[in-house]
Parts: structure tokens; sequence; C-alpha cells
């Protein structure tokens, strides 16, 4: 019976030693994981705080989204499906030429020899659609920013982001003090 207790103990002493080892090395692992990915944080962070359209404009989702807690009028609701609409219905046959100009460009990059500079051609055609695209989108980030009042905006800055409302929070500070 003896001999069945000590066999009984020395398993379970092995189990346990055999878990804590287990432990330890998913701890590290762990550890491992969040040094590996910290920069990449980082770097997101900073970026995101470096946008200035990021930092001062909204995506129209976010306004509706937090529509009755910024109490949204039915005015700024029908001025910004005004324009929501309005940008949508610019984009669409710019849109169309951009996939139009992308497929001359990989038609031009397929034959062989390949012109450079009709490739550099594609490339203007392509990037003058995008700019195109990222002018009206960030004009129109612009006019849903000017539909809303202060206290709004603020609080969509708040909201929007962990970082920007940190940023947010600072600056008020600094045009308080001046």
């Amino acid at each position: 019976m003896m001999r069945y207790v000590l066999i009984l103990s020395m398993m379970l002493w092995t189990a346990s030693a055999l878990a804590a080892q287990q432990n330890q090395s998913l701890y590290g692992v762990q550890q491992n994981l969040q040094r590996a990915y910290a920069p990449l944080a980082e770097a997101s962070q900073s970026a995101w705080k470096e946008s200035p359209i990021d930092r001062n404009l909204f995506p129209p989702e976010l306004v509706m989204r937090h529509r009755a807690a910024i109490e949204l009028t039915d005015v700024q609701r029908s001025e910004l499906i005004g324009v929501i609409q309005e940008f949508q219905s610019a984009i669409v046959g710019v849109e169309w030429e951009l996939q139009d100009a992308k497929l001359e460009l990989e038609q031009k990059l397929a034959m062989h020899p390949t012109s450079v500079e009709a490739v550099e051609q594609a490339l203007d055609n392509v990037f003058t659609y995008e700019t195109q695209i990222k002018k009206r989108h960030i004009l129109m980030l612009v006019t849903v920013k000017n539909v809303l009042n202060p206290t709004q905006i603020e609080y969509l800055m708040e909201r929007r982001n962990p970082y920007v409302g940190q940023y947010w929070q600072r600056y008020k500070d600094w045009t308080n003090r001046n």
C-alpha cells in the first residue's frame, strides 16, 4: 500500500512540475509575441497620430453610428445624406475610368519588350484617377465636418480613436491656455 502511495505522489509531483514548466513556456511565448509586435503597434499609433486627415475629419459612418448621442438634427441629417449622395454619384464615373486605366497598365506591362514610355503614361493615368478619387473623398469629409457643431465634433473626436481622443484633449488644453 505504501508503495502505491509513493508511486501516486511521485506521479502527482511529476505532473505538477510538467504543468509548471509548460505554464512558464507559454508565458515566455506570450512575452516574446508582445515584444515582437510592440514596434508594429507603436508604428501604427504614430502613423495614425501624424495624419492630419485622420486627426481632423470624420467618416460618415462614424457620424451615423453616433447620431443619437450627438443629437444630429433632421437638417444636418438631410445635409449629410445629400453630401454622401453627391460624392457617390461623382465618384462612379471616375472609378470606371480608373479600372480602364488599370487594365491598360496591365496590358502594357504584359507586353514583351515592355515600353517604359508607355508604362509611364499608363501609370500617370492611373495616378490621375486615384488622385481625383482621394481629393473628392477628402473634400466630402471636410463637408461632413462642416455640417457638425463644435459639441458634436468634440464628442466624435473623443470616441473615434483613443489616440486621437488623447490628442484632442491636449489640443483643447493648449487652446484654453492661450
